[in-house]
């Protein structure tokens, strides 16, 4: 495969993951995770489920936090990453240039 190949390859990977990782975003911000656990039929606003606890809300809000921090450090990492990507890319090719020059 020839290095613009490789590179072009690389560069619709890398702007797929972007879309991914900012469709991703674009939900949490929009989404309100706590109002998954209303009851069926009530809307925003209404009660939450009799079953469900304080304590029991408050943990999976916390989860979704992670969740939602999670997402916001790897897209932080993503320029990191692209920086390895190119690296990794060229020792692969002058490794693949070296053993073609040995007879």
């Amino acid at each position: 495969m020839d290095i613009r190949e490789e590179r072009a390859a690389m560069d619709e990977r890398r702007l797929a993951a972007l879309e991914t990782l900012s469709s991703v975003v674009r939900w949490l911000k929009e989404t309100k995770p706590s109002e998954i656990f209303y009851i069926e039929g009530e809307g925003k606003g209404k009660t939450p489920a009799p079953t469900m606890s304080d304590e029991h809300l408050r943990v999976i809000w916390q989860r979704w936090v992670a969740k939602a921090s999670d997402v916001m450090e790897r897209s932080a990492m993503i320029p990191d990453l692209l920086l390895s990507d190119l690296e990794r890319l060229f020792k692969e090719t002058s490794k693949d240039a070296q053993e073609t020059r040995t007879p």
